[in-house]
């Protein structure tokens, strides 16, 4: 059984998807429309005050002008005609202005989207070409001996790690750190995390390399330790001596290209067959056989890789 199996489903694409060029740009179109709803374009907005102000004229004009239009002399309408022929110009020239600069304005704002989703679609190709060329680790738990619970030092685990690269570029400086837990929920998670990335500084060098497709196979005995044994008296709804028992653990490995640090990390719940053949607690002072042992990975808690 593989932990991290979903760690591969982010490479594999459909021919029905769009680039990520064009999904960048879409996402920029959409956000845009979603952050400016109601704004409304400079030219629009003057084209409406000036028919307003049109329309305002035109009742001045049939109300209060006109009437003394008539009593008006030549030379004084000549004046007038002249005057609001300027005011037409200039308004005209205004309308032509403003709608050059708002189609200017969404050109420029057009290729400022062009060049930032050009940039975003960079960093994603960049991205899925790492993420494709890089080693991925994946881990195989397998039982290999009995549960020991009589031991003074805690309850022992023996199992074998096989650890396969199934990405396209080698790991080096492998190293493995492992754990048995004794918990009744899922709080051992940061235990795990702190225990995998306690071993970064020290593994910048050194530890082993695996090439694609090879494998790296580690036997493993851990115990875990009388602190973690004595949480059994915390449980609720189980005896004292009872055990629940996580083997838990990360492998950490470094891509020589990018220098990266990452991890693959596994988490199995180990029981015992009761009498009626169902999963259930290992006892405390017990030493439990290959054949009576039941294991169960915690997926997805306690499994994955990055």
């Amino acid at each position: 059984m593989h932990d991290n199996e979903n760690s591969n489903a982010g490479h594999e694409t459909t021919g029905n998807e769009s680039s990520p060029l064009e999904a960048v740009i879409q996402q920029h179109h959409h956000q845009q429309s979603e952050a400016k709803p109601t704004e409304k374009d400079p030219y629009d907005e003057f084209q409406d005050r000036m028919m307003r102000v049109g329309r305002r004229l035109a009742r001045l004009w049939k109300h209060h002008i006109k009437k003394g239009w008539k009593r008006t002399k030549f030379h004084d309408r000549i004046s007038v005609i002249v005057a609001i022929s300027g005011l037409v110009v200039l308004i005209v020239y205004t309308i032509f202005t403003i709608k050059m600069w708002s189609a200017n304005k969404q050109a420029a704002d057009a290729a400022k989207i062009a060049a930032q989703a050009a940039e975003e679609a960079t960093t994603i190709a960049q991205k899925q070409l790492i993420a494709n060329e890089r080693p991925w680790l994946a881990a195989e738990f397998i039982l290999t001996g009995p549960v020991v619970t009589s031991d003074p030092n805690g309850a022992v685990v023996n199992y074998t790690l096989r650890v396969k690269n199934v990405g396209h570029s080698p790991a080096f400086n492998i190293q493995l750190m492992a754990a048995v837990f004794n918990r009744q929920a899922a709080d051992f998670i940061p235990d795990q995390n702190k225990l995998c990335l306690s071993w970064i500084p020290i593994t910048a060098e050194g530890g082993a390399v695996v090439f694609p497709g090879a494998e790296w196979i580690q036997r493993i005995g851990v115990a875990a330790p009388a602190a973690e044994m004595e949480r059994s008296k915390t449980f609720i709804g189980y005896r004292q001596d009872e055990l629940l028992l996580h083997a838990a653990g990360c492998i950490d490995y470094t891509d020589q290209l990018s220098g990266e640090h990452h991890q693959t990390f596994y988490s199995y719940m180990i029981g015992a067959v009761s009498d009626t053949g169902n999963f259930a607690p290992i006892i405390r002072g017990s030493t439990i056989p290959m054949n009576r042992i039941r294991f169960y990975s915690d997926s997805p808690v306690g499994n994955g890789a990055n």
